[in-house]
């Protein structure tokens, strides 16, 4: 193995021809990148870098390697940013952790990728508008409960961060609760699952005037509700009569 560690340019290069390899060759290629990998030392040197070398060591079934990518590299990405880069930069590491406990089914790990992150959504300088539609997070709320209530909250918290959303607060209030609403229902937590679901209704509801509530919004909200409680029909059905005439 040669001791010249390959970044920068020439690593871009190398991983665009191993991924263009993954994706004419199948798994016969997948079979050989383990080995391509371990060829050199590899060092990411930006964050798309970071993104794209440690999911190729996930394609090469060695997460040990893809975390080192993003502990190490990642590490001396942040030792070099600028401040105000810094919120968004340690945001995009903790979901690159996040997606391999996911996808390890290491629930430790999630609990402490997602702890992370929703302490991350205080720092100043974060773009929660980068991250707050994340497809892990619509993965995350069919695992275990707590994991999936604590994936919803913090969508929820990036959500409220956003002040271009202002307008849209009692829709994201009404979302975040019929998300924790199905969760419950999945793990067969009846009572719990319709009390969100009333916790949904109401914030659309209550809605202030300045916020932006429409029909539309009351049939996605029954049609993800209706199954869990039933009895609120009329409570879907009244705003869109009334939205509509």
């Amino acid at each position: 193995m040669t001791n010249d560690v390959l970044t920068g340019s020439g690593l871009e290069e190398w991983m665009n021809r191993l991924e263009a390899d993954l994706e004419e060759s199948g798994s016969s290629a997948a079979a050989h990148l383990l080995e391509r990998l371990r060829e050199r030392p590899l060092r990411a040197d930006s964050l798309e870098a970071i993104g794209r070398l440690h999911s190729l060591w996930m394609q090469a079934g060695d997460a040990e390697a893809a975390r080192a990518v993003i502990d190490v590299d990642g590490a001396a990405l942040a030792q070099a940013a600028l401040p105000a880069e810094q919120a968004d930069l340690a945001t995009q590491l903790a979901l690159y952790r996040l997606q391999i406990a996911e996808y390890l089914d290491e629930e430790a790990a999630m609990r402490s990728a997602l702890t992370q992150l929703r302490a991350l959504t205080a720092q100043p300088g974060l773009h929660p508008e980068r991250f707050f539609q994340t497809q892990i997070f619509d993965k995350l709320e069919h695992n275990r409960l707590e994991i999936a209530l604590a994936a919803i909250a913090l969508r929820h918290a990036l959500e409220e961060a956003i002040p271009e959303r202002a307008p849209y607060r009692a829709w994201d209030a009404a979302i975040c609760q019929a998300r924790s609403a199905l969760a419950l229902s999945r793990h067969e937590q009846r009572d719990k699952a319709k009390e969100a679901a009333g916790q949904a209704i109401a914030a659309l509801k209550t809605a202030a005037s300045d916020q932006d509530v429409d029909e539309k919004d009351w049939l996605r909200l029954g049609d993800a509700l209706i199954e869990i409680a039933p009895e609120r029909l009329e409570d879907f059905r009244l705003p869109v009569t009334t939205l509509t005439q």
